[in-house]
């Protein structure tokens, strides 16, 4: 009989236990939206007090994206080179290596700057970027065309940004020229091999203290927008001493006075054609 009631006892002070902690997790859930709506409010409320508006919902308020680090692949680089010109002649290397075969000429940096150049033009169709987005695919290059133009005598342009997951890399961009017979030069940077999580790539700053850092750079740069139409997260490549290159996490911000580039690392703004 006492067991019995020991047993019940342990039963229900269990589910009092169990009720305690629901209570505190949904209390915790309640003070994060509160939170999280509260902080939303007060961003766009320092935006409108500053003159610029925006709708909320074109803030990236869960951009998580990752430092990410890049080491150059010579022997993919060298395998691409083979299969998208024929076969090649062994690499020069001067600082930048030339890879040359029957179809044409390609030059890489070891900071991802590169010229494709065809013997032939490549013949375009009617969809006459595809046919730059399917040779940049062959330098292992997914792209997304930002930019293109009809030229005089039949001539074209485009200009293309890197995607790495669905993400710009903003500054590596490439450049594609066609004349009348088809797609004659690329030219531009790209990633020179795979990208990996950095470790050491430094923390991300919040959204609010990132959107203070680009109203500062505003000031800093004695201008001002009265509209920010969209914002892209991305990343920002950068290729120095190391034997790496690094990929930084960036907002991509058009306005209606310029588009910017800000770094969500440091929070440093710059012009998208600084970079």
């Amino acid at each position: 009989m006492e067991s019995t009631k020991l047993k019940n006892f342990i039963i229900v002070l269990l589910l009092l236990l169990n009720l305690v902690f629901l209570f505190f997790v949904g209390h915790q859930e309640r003070q994060s939206r509160q939170y999280e709506a509260s902080t939303r409010e007060n961003t766009t409320k320092i935006l409108k007090n500053n003159g610029i508006d925006l709708l909320e919902d074109i803030i990236p308020w869960e951009d998580d994206l990752p430092p990410l680090k890049v080491t150059r692949d010579r022997e993919r680089e060298a395998q691409l080179a083979q299969e998208l010109l024929g076969e090649v002649q062994a690499p020069r290397d001067t600082g930048f290596v030339l890879y040359e075969g029957a179809r044409g000429k390609l030059h890489i940096s070891r900071s991802g700057e590169f010229t494709l150049t065809l013997n032939e033009p490549e013949p375009a169709g009617d969809n006459w970027q595809e046919s730059a987005l399917t040779l940049l695919r062959g330098l292992d290059f997914q792209g997304q065309v930002i930019h293109a133009e009809l030229l005089g005598n039949g001539g074209k342009r485009a200009t293309i940004w890197q995607v790495l997951d669905g993400h710009p890399v903003f500054n590596c961009q490439v450049e594609a020229n066609w004349d009348a017979n088809g797609l004659l030069e690329l030219e531009g940077r790209r990633l020179n091999g795979k990208a990996e999580e950095d470790a050491a790539g430094g923390s991300r700053l919040e959204v609010t203290t990132l959107i203070i850092r680009f109203l500062d750079g505003l000031r800093e740069r004695d201008t001002t927008c009265s509209e920010i139409r969209s914002i892209t997260p991305g990343y920002l490549y950068a290729a120095g001493l190391t034997p790496y290159a690094t990929l930084t996490p960036a907002w991509y911000l058009e306005t209606d006075n310029g588009d910017y580039l800000l770094d969500c690392t440091s929070g440093k703004l710059s012009l998208l054609q600084e970079n």
